[in-house]
């Protein structure tokens, strides 16, 4: 029995978040909110809580023979709601659902452009919002893109109009091939930009 008498007596829960864990030797450390490092085992631990390195907990401290020890930890529920934390094993808390998830990622030309739950499909973040300066950089992407896309169209239906007036198959057939995917493209970026800025899903 590791508690004195006048050690056993219960204290105020605290705040607290597991700074090490080890699944083989069963023990680790507890960073408290009040600054100090408390040991405990995986016997001290509530119901059927697994302790994991970076878990966010709620546990009583004590104070033994050995030095500062928590008894009855057990994960903290108030730490679901906090929205955007990184929890362990890099999850985060779902801002419309809570929970604890691994966002889904889209991509937009390459680049991050947005992240959803996988469980309410609401969205967690938004890469292309996040500040000026990435918008502006995509701003100057796209219209790069959207520069080349035109010239390719131009020059297209010049080989077309070309080909009309002297009935050059191949020049009709070149003129088409520059057309149509230039108009395809044209049109797919100005409905991703659209989406992208106004953060409907697309």
């Amino acid at each position: 029995m590791r508690l004195t008498t006048s050690q056993d007596q219960r204290a105020a829960p605290q705040k607290g978040t597991i700074k090490w864990f080890s699944q083989e030797k069963g023990y680790g450390f507890i960073d408290g909110n009040d600054g100090v490092r408390r040991f405990f085992h995986v016997a001290d631990t509530v119901g059927d809580f697994s302790p994991k390195t970076g878990n966010f907990i709620l546990f009583e401290p004590r104070q033994d023979q050995k030095g500062p020890r928590a008894v009855g930890v057990r994960l903290n529920p108030d730490s679901l709601m906090e929205v955007g934390r990184t929890y362990s094993e890099g999850r985060v808390s779902c801002p419309h659902c809570s929970r604890l998830i691994v966002p889904r990622m889209t991509f937009w030309y390459g680049r991050p452009n947005r992240s959803f739950c996988p469980y309410c499909a609401g969205e967690v973040r938004n890469f292309f919002r996040e500040g000026p300066a990435g918008i502006f950089l995509e701003m100057i992407i796209q219209v790069t893109f959207f520069s080349a896309y035109v010239v390719t169209f131009l020059i297209g239906l010049y080989f077309l109009m070309t080909g009309q007036q002297d009935s050059n198959i191949g020049s009709i057939i070149l003129g088409m091939i520059l057309v149509a995917p230039a108009v395809a493209k044209l049109l797919n970026g100005a409905w991703r930009t659209i989406t992208a800025v106004t953060g409907r899903a697309g």
